[in-house]
């Protein structure tokens, strides 16, 4: 028996054996030969949802604990809490005998997450719009990936060489390059995971120095309060910077300035690249 889903990056196959769910991890989305993490996070997502039709993410809590190569790997889903309004699952991604990655999510029926709803403050000055912001697209030559997601600098350095000494924030807008896609919500989701983990931390990188040293992500924390918005998705990223820790935090929302998903992230500083 196999799961197909479809996501951002195309569709994914999960296929059953036994007790473990069973996939190949292709090695375009990955970065120096490890894969990207929020892409293991969504493989995991997606075999934690296997069997809860319709359902979407309320919470998404990921633990990095080592490096998954492109290839094989396998997704052990437990049932932690099953009943009621939401569900909660846990999945170890293993790959040569060890877990490497750890997924604990809650579920929710899609009518507990509606379309995110103003709070009434007052709005800070709105950002330019994404046409008027520049294209991300020198992140390609690295990260070839992202050619999946168009995105547009709003405060973001605009090459490898401006990404250093700078506040430890970043914000830009981002949408599936492919504008015909027509993704559930939970695919949606997905896309979330892969944006927070990929720029949370360039907030602590653009207070440091992207090209002096390496950061690797330790967890992954998201939340949602409503469904994510089918058109583009603003995100801020700020960071709190040690000399051995940094901590960062996220919101995503919608291109009304509706805030309607917040993330944590932290990563351990490993020395020069």
């Amino acid at each position: 028996m196999a799961i197909v889903s479809d996501t951002i990056f195309g569709p994914v196959k999960l296929e059953r054996h036994g007790g473990l769910l069973v996939t190949d991890v292709d090695g375009e989305i990955s970065f120096k030969g490890v894969v990207f993490g929020g892409w293991t996070a969504s493989l995991a997502v997606l075999a934690a949802a296997e069997g809860l039709d319709g359902a979407v993410l309320s919470a998404a809590h990921v633990l990095f604990s080592g490096p998954v190569r492109p290839g094989r790997i396998e997704l052990r889903v437990e049932d932690l809490r099953t009943g009621g309004s939401l569900t909660a699952r846990r999945v170890a991604v293993t790959q040569g005998g060890g877990t490497l990655v750890s997924l604990q999510a809650w579920f929710c029926p899609p009518d507990l997450l509606a379309e995110a709803v103003p709070d009434g403050r007052p709005q800070a000055s709105p950002p330019p719009p994404p046409e008027d912001c520049p294209s991300l697209e020198w992140f390609w030559t690295d990260v070839p990936f992202l050619r999946h997601i168009d995105e547009r600098g709003i405060d973001y350095p605009a090459s490898v060489e401006t990404f250093r000494d700078g506040p430890p924030r970043v914000e830009l807008w981002a949408r599936p390059a492919d504008r015909e896609a027509r993704l559930s919500p939970l695919a949606r989701q997905l896309f979330d995971l892969v944006l927070f983990d990929a720029h949370l931390l360039d907030s602590a990188y653009r207070a440091t120095d992207l090209t002096a040293m390496h950061i690797l992500s330790l967890d992954l924390c998201v939340t949602w309060a409503a469904v994510p918005p089918i058109g583009w998705t603003r995100l801020t990223a700020d960071a709190i910077t040690g000399p051995a820790i940094m901590a960062t935090t996220g919101t995503a929302r919608d291109e009304h300035g509706t805030a309607y998903a917040v993330a944590t992230s932290q990563g351990r500083v490993r020395g020069s690249v």
